[in-house]
This record gives structure tokens, C-alpha cells and sequence, in this order.
């Protein structure tokens, strides 16, 4: 987008991806207790590709912004409206995004 003018995305890059939820079951995790998602606006896709993850985690700490930085970024509400479960515990804002903690009121 155009918030930070200095920040090209010249050539795509190819990267292997994995559903969160496919690596958990893998590894045989059914709980986590802390999910760090620093993702670039590809909220959601972790968000849906890590359901039963995110539904057995205590904690999601996570960037955000409520003016569209990268293409099909949520804001802090959409993000909260996929996790109907989750609630802030802290919250620190900065001018155009921010970062939040989350806290599964299920534990």
C-alpha cells in the first residue's frame, strides 16, 4: 500500500506455507499457551488455517492497524470478530498500527 513509501515489493518471492492447524496435529500439540503472529497482514489466512490451534491457545500477541497497510489487512476489530473467544488483555498503539495481546477467555 502506501503508508510507508519506502517499503518495495519488487518481485514475489515463492515460500513454502503450512496450515497451523496441520503442523500442531503433525507435532501433536493440543495446547499452546503463547502465539506470536507477526504476519503482514495475512491475518485471517493464519486465523482460518488454524482454527482448532487457536481455539486451545491462551494468548495471541499481534500487530495491527486499523488503516489498511497491506492488501486484505484486518483491522483490530475484524481480527477480534474471527476470535469471538478472545478479549485484550494489553493493548499498545502506535500512530497508523499497533499491537495488541489477546487473551482466550475459555482458559
Amino acid at each position: 500500500m502506501t503508508e510507508y513509501d519506502w517499503v518495495r515489493f519488487d518481485r514475489p518471492v515463492p515460500v513454502q506455507t503450512r496450515r497451523l492447524d496441520d503442523w500442531c496435529n503433525e507435532a501433536g500439540l493440543n495446547r499452546v499457551d503463547f502465539i506470536w503472529m507477526d504476519v503482514q497482514g495475512a491475518e485471517a489466512d493464519v486465523i482460518a488455517g488454524g482454527m482448532q490451534t487457536v481455539s486451545n491457545t491462551r494468548f495471541i500477541y499481534t500487530e495491527y492497524s486499523d488503516r489498511e497497510l497491506y492488501e486484505g489487512q484486518l483491522s483490530l476489530r475484524a481480527i477480534l470478530d474471527l476470535l469471538p473467544s478472545f478479549e485484550v488483555a494489553a493493548h499498545y498503539p502506535r500512530d497508523v498500527e499497533g499491537d495488541v495481546l489477546l487473551k482466550n477467555t475459555r482458559f
